[in-house]
């Protein structure tokens, strides 16, 4: 009787100790910033007046990657849109503010970009399998090298956008299933 107390003791607290772990479901494999200029990723521009008017301009953007892999047991997200997995850059303040010196706002706020002539935008896996791993891809538009034309913001130089490449992994990424936030991972690990 006692062995059997004992026994129900030790698989009842493993129970609770298992039940009680904070490990977020997902684990961050990889995070990359880079700077690019690049149609197939970013898409392009028409500019519609002037001596120009017509021609394609393709912006410069703080372009980040981050791989997720599924730790949990079941699959994380849903089809549905209203509960596939997302993710949020949450930038340090001193990414905000690099941010602000050199393109003129805000990148990582969305209320920001009103009237900049400048976008964002992101490349989703909406559901990760047990396992697997998920592809997120976001990217904040900094401007237009060529832009000579006042309807597209013109990018910082070269050298501003490498000051600001060099901390942009001083965030953490947030992920979401849903509206739930399951995990807060820091970029620069």
């Amino acid at each position: 009787m006692k062995k059997r107390l004992l026994l129900f003791s030790f698989i009842s607290i493993f129970i609770l100790l298992a039940a009680c772990s904070s490990k977020p479901p997902v684990e961050l494999i990889r995070s990359t910033v880079e700077l690019k200029n690049d149609k197939s990723h970013l898409g392009s521009m028409t500019i519609m007046t002037g001596e120009r008017k017509g021609e394609e301009v393709i912006p410069t953007a703080l372009y980040y990657s981050i791989r997720l892999k599924n730790t949990s047991w079941n699959k994380l997200g849903e089809e549905d849109p209203k509960n596939q997995v997302t993710i949020k850059i949450i930038p340090s303040e001193k990414l905000i503010n690099a941010s602000r010196n050199i393109v003129g706002f805000n990148i990582f706020n969305s209320d920001e970009y009103v009237d900049s002539g400048v976008g964002f935008g992101e490349s989703i896996d909406g559901v990760i399998p047990k396992g697997k791993t998920g592809k997120y891809d976001i990217y904040y538009e900094l401007g237009v090298q060529d832009a000579k034309q006042s309807e597209f913001k013109v990018a910082p130089s070269k050298e501003a956008m490498e000051e600001l490449l060099k901390i942009s992994l001083d965030a953490t990424v947030v992920v979401y299933e849903g509206k739930k936030e399951v995990a807060r991972l820091d970029l620069n690990k």
